[in-house]
């Protein structure tokens, strides 16, 4: 008997290029099926296990474009740095500076590099010469891309209003000093007298911050994100996943009404519970319920790039009992799985959840997730 109930199959093909025009593609029913669940939905959260999978990429790029032009989604945010995808995308629309090319040192290193993504970000600039633009935002608060590097503090120095007693240019001098090592990922953590200093003067700046007269939200949440971003470096606690919660609210806030595509790490997009860790997934569905769907990416075999080490290494192989094994007998390449259509979720054991090599127990996670795409095989990323 089968255990899952097939929503859709179909054998995977590459396509070359993307346009505004959708080309006819294999995936046109895979994308059908699995909008029939998420078109209702104000936030999707389109999560994967690993940054290196090129089919997965191809996939995702593509269903972009898909919920964009069939389905009225018009925001897309990306696991990247919410400053340097901001410029990136203002100096695009102020200057025509085209996001491909510049995505390099400011998106996310995987998906710039990426061939497989690069169509979707010529296909973002092509859709404002229409009528309906897809809006491009990054929701990381850790800030590692050259733009950040470059002109982030400057930036905000010049956004801050007058000094005085409250929160002097001494104060911010040495700010600004240890936060140029920490976005350059170079900050040490100081003894217990400097670090209550340091505290102290960051948290004068955040008051001080509340009184910026241009994007003083924008600037709030950078403040938050150098915060988190300097203190998981100095290993005192990591709130990096939770404050990207918080951007993607922000973000949401300056699109009221729009449709919002997001796309990350599943452990960053997991609907976790208030046991869980305060990951950017229980921010949204704390904020916005049921209207926030996730899907969760596994595969049966194949090959990926790990991003860490950047080698080409093999799916780890699960047997027996488990989500790939069970659903591997399944005659199709790629099929959505609507976890509420699983006939018999107890007699599942694992599923992979972190770069196709760790498992986690599928009973204690199935509630994080309101889908999985299952790819029969999953390829390495294209280098472009």
């Amino acid at each position: 008997m089968n255990k899952f109930k097939i929503v859709s199959c179909a054998t995977l093909l590459m396509i070359a290029n993307a346009s505004v025009s959708i080309e006819k593609q294999s995936y046109e029913e895979e994308f059908a099926k699995l909008a029939h669940q998420i078109s209702h939905k104000r936030f999707v959260g389109i999560g994967e296990q690993s940054h290196g999978a090129g089919n997965v990429f191809d996939f995702k790029a593509k269903f972009i474009q898909y919920m964009h032009q069939k389905h009225n989604f018009d925001v897309f945010v990306i696991e990247s740095g919410l400053y340097d995808v901001d410029m990136l995308y203002r100096n695009f629309l102020s200057s025509g500076d085209s996001i491909e090319q510049n995505s390099p040192d400011n998106i996310f290193y995987m998906y710039a590099n990426s061939s497989e993504i690069s169509p979707l970000f010529r296909y973002i600039e092509q859709t404002h010469h229409t009528t309906r633009p897809l809006i491009l935002a990054g929701f990381d608060s850790q800030h590692t891309g050259s733009l950040s590097n470059k002109h982030l503090l400057n930036d905000l120095s010049e956004q801050l209003p007058d000094f005085n007693s409250e929160f002097t240019e001494e104060q911010w001098h040495s700010l600004k000093k240890e936060f140029e090592l920490v976005l350059k990922v170079k900050s040490i953590k100081p003894n217990d007298k400097n670090l209550i200093l340091f505290k102290e003067n960051l948290n004068a700046l955040s008051i001080h911050a509340k009184q910026i007269n241009h994007r003083r939200s924008f600037w709030l949440r950078i403040i938050a994100g150098l915060k988190a971003q300097t203190f998981r470096q100095w290993q005192i606690e990591d709130l990096r996943s939770h404050e990207m919660g918080n951007n993607l609210v922000w973000i949401a806030n300056q699109y009221p009404g729009k449709k919002v595509l997001i796309w990350a790490h599943t452990a960053h997009l997991e609907k976790n519970l208030k046991q869980d860790t305060a990951n950017a997934g229980k921010v949204m569905l704390n904020k916005y319920a049921d209207d926030y769907f996730v899907t969760h990416i596994t595969g049966g075999a194949g090959r990926y790039v790990d991003f860490i080490d950047m080698k080409t290494k093999q799916v780890i192989p699960l047997e027996g009992d488990s989500f790939e094994a069970s659903f591997n007998k399944h005659n199709c390449s790629v099929c959505i799985v609507k976890i509420g259509s699983i006939a018999k979720p107890d007699e599942l054991n694992d599923i992979l959840y972190f770069n196709y090599t760790n498992s986690v127990p599928y009973s204690q996670y199935k509630h994080k997730w309101d889908s999985v795409i299952y790819f029969k095989e999953v390829t390495p990323s294209i280098k472009k």
